[in-house]
Parts: C-alpha cells; sequence; structure tokens
C-alpha cells in the first residue's frame, strides 16, 4: 500500500491510496474510526452549593441553564490534543498500571482541566475556550475550536469544575472517535473524447472548467477529477444536454486506487490519524499472524 497526501487543510484530509484493494481500504477506514486512541474528557467533577464572589462580594450558586450531565456531556465531546508518543492507556501506563481504577491518574496517562466562571445580567457563554489545562499549555483545546460553547451563566450563577481527560477507543465510546464522514473513492481519469463537442456544450457552461487544464486530453489530478465528475451533471442524465454531449468527456477509472477522504474533530491532525490507523491495522494483522502461526504448531 502506497499512500500520496493530496491534501491537508487543518482538520480535512485527502489522500491517494494505491497498491491495495476494496477491503483493506475499508479495514483502514473502520480502524481510524473506532480503533485509533484518542485523548476525551471521561470525568468531570462539579463544586457544589453557594459561595461568595471574591470580586464582587455576591452570593452565587452553582446552577445554570443546563444539569451538570449535560454539560460534562458537551466537555466529553470537546477536542482534546491527543499525543501518541507521550499518553499511555490506563491500565498500561507505567506509573498506574499496578493500580485500582479509582486510583489511577498521572500526568502520564491523564490530562485535567479545570473551569472557574460567574454569570452576568445579560448572561456569559462558557465555552471551551474557559477550559485551562493544568500543566503543560500546549494542551490546551486548540484556538479553532474554543468558541464551542458549553453553558450558560446568568448573574448569581456560577460553574466550577475539574475535567480528567484519558486515551480511549471508538469502539468503545463515540467521544473516543477522532474521525467523521471517513470515504473514499475509485481515483479516475477524464479524458477528452470529442474536442469539439466538449467544448461547445460543457467548458462554454463556465463551470470553472478549462480545455486548459487537460493534457493530450487527459486530467490526471485526482481532486479536479472529483469536481469534474459533478460538474458533469450540468450535462448528464436529465439536464437536457446528454444527446448533444453524448460523452464527450469520460471518466475511466485507475486500477488500485483510491481516494480517501476524511474530517478529524481537531484532537489530531489528518496525518496523524490515518498513520495511527495504519499501525492499529498492522498490529491487528501481525496478531493474526502469530494466532496462526501457533495454532497450527500446536496441533
Amino acid at each position: 500500500m502506497n499512500i500520496e497526501v493530496l491534501q491537508t487543510n487543518g482538520t480535512r484530509g485527502s489522500f491517494l491510496i494505491s497498491d491495495t484493494g476494496r477491503a483493506t481500504l475499508n479495514a483502514l477506514r473502520r480502524t481510524m474510526i473506532s480503533d485509533v486512541p484518542k485523548m476525551s474528557i471521561v470525568r468531570v467533577m462539579f463544586t457544589q452549593g453557594t459561595h461568595q464572589d471574591n470580586s464582587t462580594g455576591e452570593i452565587v450558586e452553582s446552577i445554570n441553564v443546563l444539569p451538570d450531565e449535560v454539560i460534562a456531556h458537551r466537555m466529553a465531546m470537546l477536542p482534546i490534543p491527543t499525543r501518541h508518543d507521550e499518553f499511555h492507556f490506563q491500565d498500561k501506563c507505567p506509573n498506574c498500571q499496578d493500580l485500582v481504577i479509582e486510583d489511577r491518574g498521572c500526568p502520564l496517562c491523564q490530562i485535567l482541566y479545570s473551569v472557574s466562571a460567574t454569570g452576568t445580567e445579560d448572561g456569559k457563554t462558557i465555552t471551551a475556550g474557559d477550559l485551562n489545562v493544568l500543566g503543560d499549555d500546549t494542551l490546551q483545546i486548540p484556538d479553532g475550536f474554543q468558541t464551542i460553547p458549553i453553558t450558560k451563566l446568568y448573574a448569581g450563577q456560577y460553574l466550577e469544575a475539574y475535567a480528567y481527560a484519558m486515551l480511549g477507543r471508538g469502539r468503545d465510546h463515540a467521544k473516543w472517535t477522532p474521525v467523521s464522514g471517513v470515504s473514499f473513492t475509485p481515483r479516475k481519469t477524464a479524458v477528452i473524447k470529442n474536442k469539439g463537442r466538449a467544448e461547445q456544450h460543457f467548458f462554454s457552461l463556465d463551470l470553472g472548467f478549462s480545455i486548459d487544464e487537460f493534457k493530450k486530453n487527459r486530467l490526471d489530478d485526482p481532486l479536479r477529477v472529483i469536481e469534474l465528475s459533478k460538474a458533469l451533471n450540468h450535462v448528464g442524465k436529465g439536464s437536457g444536454r446528454e444527446e448533444k454531449f453524448d460523452g464527450a468527456i469520460v471518466l475511466e477509472e485507475e486500477p488500485n486506487q483510491f481516494v480517501l477522504n476524511f474530517e478529524t474533530d481537531g484532537s489530531m491532525t489528518p496525518e496523524i490519524a490515518l498513520r495511527e490507523a495504519a499501525k492499529e491495522l498492522e498490529m491487528k494483522f501481525n496478531q493474526i499472524t502469530t494466532d496462526l502461526a501457533d495454532s497450527f504448531s500446536s496441533r
């Protein structure tokens, strides 16, 4: 299997996968969704009761427009920065693996966040940016996601909580799924079969394509071909132009080549998500090979 980066833009990625089949690529897709480790908030401790705001002297109470359970769920779905080479699963953590579950949690397997905010007369929206990491500042919620709303506080209300994040896998809960919209399509090449009809009935429609993009009547750029396939609907079946266009441009599939598209939740880059999926899949195949060898050798 060969992987080529076609385009990455923040959380979105497009990759050209070659020398493989649909079954293997589908296994990679499912692995990204279910098995790539990701950090997520799993426990939130809320301060309950009333206290006096030191800055104003106002008595505030730990209530707001949403139940604590809903706030905890919203925190669980935030994109927590995930560094696979720095953190361990708690049952494999060098410091915590021998402890009971309730006592586990250290800088090698857990990230701790805190939030402390009071409301205003007009209402104050508490967002992901109000969560402060206790430790390495680079583990803050990424800038592009700090405006995600969590709850709203009004005068006399406050929110004080500690949130604990740990590694998990999407097969156990959706909050640990790092990707969405994972899809792949066969890589295609666009070929002009009749230049005259193509110019008259397609390029003249000003759909963002020029005949100059076609070198020797072929367009090979995988992403542009995907855009072209959508634009060809303007001259396809039901458009009223299909008879005059008459297949002036056709799309030909390239064998054993696919374009993979997906988006991450912001906890990691698309390149890291794909790399970790490949590592997980390799470990699975190696384990199958080992199990088969052990099974046959025991006979």
